[in-house]
């Protein structure tokens, strides 16, 4: 977990100057939280269909 913060935060300084990392990394993020819902459940996945 320590790993995952410390690359967020190496990432986040280099995103400040490039954009195309930067939405890069926001699709990422979605990506993750997708799958995330995808995994704990049918009722979440109903949830994210609904929402998008």
């Amino acid at each position: 977990m320590k790993q995952l913060i410390n690359f967020i935060t190496e990432t986040s300084s280099k995103i400040r100057h490039n954009t195309n990392l930067k939405l890069l990394l926001y699709i990422l993020i979605a990506l993750g939280t997708i799958i995330i819902f995808l995994f704990s459940g049918s009722d979440k996945t109903n949830y994210i269909y609904n929402q998008f």
